[in-house]
């Protein structure tokens, strides 16, 4: 009787994870010191209260970035970009009566140029952005240690998980999802005309 009350709560508290109502949506833009747009900047939404990152993205030809789907709560965004600093947002909040916010530009600095030494290391960025796909290297980010498939899925560019599971890409449903525990999770439409979108490995 204790494992079947003990199973219920599980079950009711990963319920209310789940049906937290993913209403907001985040958008803003990337600039250099000269004030022109950052295209393939590496843009992550965390939650304010301990910087845990919540999604990933990256933004595109003119430096625009955008985050659908987003639970109601407090956050921030960085933006990281190879020779730039890391720069950070206001903190701000999504609720139900304001699920929208527009960011004002990130300002990123070039890095200082001058060099002690050089060392090379074999570390893999976290996102990298090719002709016909994305990648997400899961092991380049800490954070996902312990974490399951749909979990670093979330945090994914472009993917959604609503409130039932159902996974899109780009807004769109009918993603195929395939997984063969050395390439990892291979993400595509289904359409054969079309090349594969994200691939985590």
């Amino acid at each position: 009787m204790r494992k079947f009350y003990s199973l219920l709560l599980l079950l009711m508290v990963v319920g209310s994870i789940y049906s937290q109502n993913k209403i907001g949506k985040i958008s803003g833009t990337v600039q250099d010191g000269n004030q022109k747009t950052l295209q393939s900047a590496t843009i992550s939404l965390h939650r304010s209260k301990d910087s845990s990152v919540v999604k990933f993205t990256v933004s595109n030809k003119i430096g625009e970035y955008e985050f659908e789907n987003i639970a109601e709560g407090r956050y921030l965004v960085s933006a990281s970009s190879v020779g730039y600093d890391k720069s950070f947002s206001e903190s701000f909040e999504i609720t139900a009566s304001n699920p929208i916010a527009k960011l004002k530009a990130l300002q990123m600095q070039e890095s200082a140029k001058g060099l002690k030494g050089v060392t090379v290391t074999g570390t893999r960025p976290f996102i990298e952005t090719k002709i016909d796909k994305t990648v997400v290297n899961v092991d380049a980010l800490p954070s996902n240690a312990g974490a399951t498939a749909l979990e670093v899925l979330e945090k994914s560019p472009g993917v959604m998980v609503n409130n039932d599971g159902i996974i899109s890409l780009r807004g769109k449903s009918g993603v195929i999802v395939m997984m063969d525990g050395t390439r990892g999770l291979l993400i595509s439409k289904p359409k054969k005309e079309e090349p594969p979108a994200l691939m985590v490995q």
